[in-house]
Formats: structure tokens, C-alpha cells, sequence
């Protein structure tokens, strides 16, 4: 992919983590012999970049790094997955990001991070950005950073009539409808609709209150994790719900980040809404078990499901 463009724009967090796997999660002052020990690829808007580009969409991650091995692994495997990284800082002051990752068998999971990698993007780091967000076709926006680069991030889209997906993980309040304006589409599980509207989601009939009260605040579309029912989506049309293809095979981090990220991905390629949805819904079935992206599917396994469940072609005219 040439480093000058790219269709899709993830801005969020990257770090390396470093994962031991276990019978249990240790209690406080306890010792526990790992079963297996694994470096991988973390951060959410990194691993969001990933699911993107596997999905066939070049993505590009707006982000920050150090100057030390660590930001020279993280590179490296950003490159292999095909990832643009030219636009990641690396300032020689600060450490790359590592995550302290313990997990049981059943996805348990417990972490420490260092350094605070809520602080790591700065509105400066997404306005150095500005040439590749104003060709991109869709940028996708975590909350995991702060809001002002947050908001730096959809200002820049909005300008560029590009498409805003916003993810609400790592949302603790509320947002003002000036902070949602230009977004195009809103993503939440029921604990972050909870920490943005104080919804609790339980139900369908739930979930569509706390979607319709998201979408009063800005938003063109709410799509809002309804749990085992599927996820719901909300537009100024009305509401439909889109069932889940199978139980989840992976941890729920992983596989909300894969359906975030293909929602984005086929908003980039021009599919409609309901489209997207049903294509990030197969996606996010097909996420392995394995904690690191290597779990997350690739474009070609997700259109022969499509193509299954729904009995007509998925690929795109232009053959994207």
C-alpha cells in the first residue's frame, strides 16, 4: 500500500503486550506458573488498523511511539499486516507503550500498562495527520484517547466530508451534541450506552432507548451491542436488529474490535449501513480464539459466509 493515502484512518492507542497464559488469574500475593507466554500487538486503535486491513481496506493508524526496540517491534509487525505507519510519532522522550497482560482459560483477563496510554495522542499528533484524513474515505475514532484529540480527529473528517465511525470504548461520561456533531456512526456496548446516556441496556426494548437518546445527541446512526440478541441499529428510518451468526469463539475485547473495525471498513468501500452491519456482524463471527489479531479473519473467509448466509455475492463491482 503507498504510504501517501489510505482509504481508512484509525486513531488510537498502540502498545506491545506482553500476555502469560495461566490455569487462574493470580490472587494478590500469589505466584502462578504460566502455561505459555506470547509478545503480541495491543492497543485498540492498532489492532482496529489490523482487522481493517485484513478486511482488504488500507488503513493507516494515528498514534504515538517511542524510539526504542519496543516501537521497532511494533512497527515491524504494523508493516507486515500491511498497516501505513508514517503517520505515527515517535518522540525519543518517551517509552513505547507495554501492557502486562495475564490470562486464564476461560478470557480472564488482568493488565497493568505503562505509561498511561489515555495521555499517548495529543490533537497535535491528529492535526500532523491532516493530509491523509482529508483523502481518507472513513476514519474511525476511539474514545480510548482523549477528547480533544477525539474531536481533532472528527473535526478534520467532517471537513473532509469523510465518513466518522466512533467507537465508545473507554467512554466514562457523557458526550454534548458538540462533540458528536459529524459523527456518522456511533458504536456501543451496554456498559459504555450506560456511562454516555445512564441507560441500562437489557433488552431490545432497552437498547433502542439508549440508542434513540445517543442519536438526539448527533449522530446519524447508533449501532448499540444488545448482547446475545445481536446489535441494534437506529437511524432516522427506524430500528433493525442484526442477530449474531454464531457464539462468540473469542474474548468480547477482540471480537467488539473486529466489528468496529469491519463496520468501518465497508463504510470505506462504500457499502450502505445495513450492509456494513451485516458484514462487520460476520466478521465478528469469525474471530478465533486466540488473544492476538491472528485471530481476526481475513476479507476473503468473511464474503464466502456472506455469501452463504445472505445466497448472493458480496464483492464489490470495482473489485475492492
Amino acid at each position: 500500500m503507498a504510504e501517501s493515502s489510505a482509504e481508512l484512518i484509525a486513531v488510537g492507542r498502540l502498545w506491545v503486550e506482553y500476555v502469560a497464559h495461566g490455569p487462574w488469574l493470580p490472587k494478590v500475593g500469589e505466584t502462578v506458573v504460566a502455561t505459555a507466554f506470547e509478545e503480541m500487538l495491543g492497543g485498540r486503535g492498532a489492532r482496529q488498523a489490523v482487522a481493517a486491513a485484513r478486511l482488504g481496506s488500507p488503513a493507516a493508524l494515528v498514534a504515538a511511539i517511542g524510539q526504542d526496540e519496543r516501537a521497532d517491534s511494533l512497527l515491524r509487525r504494523l508493516d507486515g499486516e500491511g498497516v501505513a505507519t508514517r503517520w505515527l510519532r515517535r518522540d525519543k522522550a518517551v517509552s513505547s507503550g507495554a501492557a502486562l497482560v495475564h490470562l486464564d482459560p476461560s478470557r480472564m483477563r488482568q493488565a497493568m500498562i505503562f505509561p498511561d496510554p489515555f495521555r499517548a495522542i495529543s490533537p497535535l499528533d491528529v492535526e500532523a495527520a491532516a493530509d491523509v484524513i482529508a483523502s481518507a474515505r472513513a476514519v474511525l475514532v476511539s474514545l480510548e484517547v482523549t477528547r480533544e484529540a477525539a474531536q481533532r480527529a472528527i473535526g478534520l473528517a467532517r471537513i473532509a466530508h469523510a465518513r466518522v465511525v466512533l467507537d465508545a470504548a473507554g467512554a466514562m461520561e457523557a458526550l454534548s451534541g458538540d462533540e458528536l456533531q459529524g459523527v456518522e456512526i456511533l458504536h456501543a456496548t451496554a456498559r459504555e450506552a450506560k456511562a454516555l446516556v445512564g441507560v441500562e441496556v437489557r433488552s431490545p426494548a432497552t437498547a433502542i432507548a439508549a440508542a434513540e437518546a445517543l442519536r438526539a445527541r448527533g449522530p446519524g446512526a447508533v449501532l448499540i451491542d444488545a448482547g446475545p440478541d445481536g446489535h441494534l441499529l437506529v437511524t432516522e428510518r427506524g430500528s433493525r436488529m442484526f442477530p449474531r451468526l454464531a457464539a462468540p469463539n473469542a474474548d468480547t475485547e477482540a471480537s467488539d474490535e473486529v466489528f468496529v473495525a469491519a463496520l468501518a471498513a465497508a463504510r470505506a468501500e462504500g457499502r450502505s449501513l445495513e450492509d456494513a452491519t451485516t458484514l462487520a456482524t460476520a466478521a465478528q463471527s469469525l474471530v478465533g480464539p486466540e488473544h492476538d489479531v491472528r485471530a481476526f479473519p481475513r476479507r476473503g473467509a468473511v464474503l464466502r459466509l456472506l455469501e452463504v448466509t445472505t445466497g448472493r455475492s458480496w464483492e464489490l463491482d470495482d473489485g475492492a
